[in-house]
């Protein structure tokens, strides 16, 4: 799978540059480079690593579920989704929010966030 594309724009979404997710990484910023190029294979554990720095839990759900990076890439910064992600993550005081949190979220709001939820469950669908 090709994560390159996904990694570079999580990172510059989160204002971070290579020497700063590499550092957070505990890795050098060639390693950053050849990852966000697809020359270097990408871990499970440095995925996960990388998109909780650049506060990308919504990609880590994906991510696990199944979704290809290159659909990840496809949604993941719609503004529309982000608006959403943005809302849902402002239920929580501290930011984050858990899948259980997620469909607490859901069921407190209207037939908006359902249709929401529906949309979700979609996207997760795909494969």
């Amino acid at each position: 799978m090709h994560f390159g594309s996904l990694l570079k724009k999580t990172r510059i979404e989160a204002n971070l540059t290579q020497e700063e997710i590499a550092e957070q990484l505990f890795c050098s910023r060639s390693v950053v480079s050849k990852l966000e190029s697809d020359s270097l294979s990408l871990s499970t554990t440095r995925a996960i690593g990388w998109f909780d720095k650049a506060n990308r839990r919504d990609i880590i759900f994906a991510f696990a579920n199944g979704i290809n990076p290159e659909d990840i890439v496809k949604f993941a910064f719609k503004k529309d989704y982000l608006d959403k992600m943005n809302e849902i993550s402002q239920f929580k005081s501290n930011g984050s929010f858990t899948v259980e949190d997620l469909e607490q979220f859901i069921v407190a709001k209207s037939d908006e966030l359902r249709q929401w939820r529906k949309y979700l469950l979609d996207l997760i669908s795909v494969r």
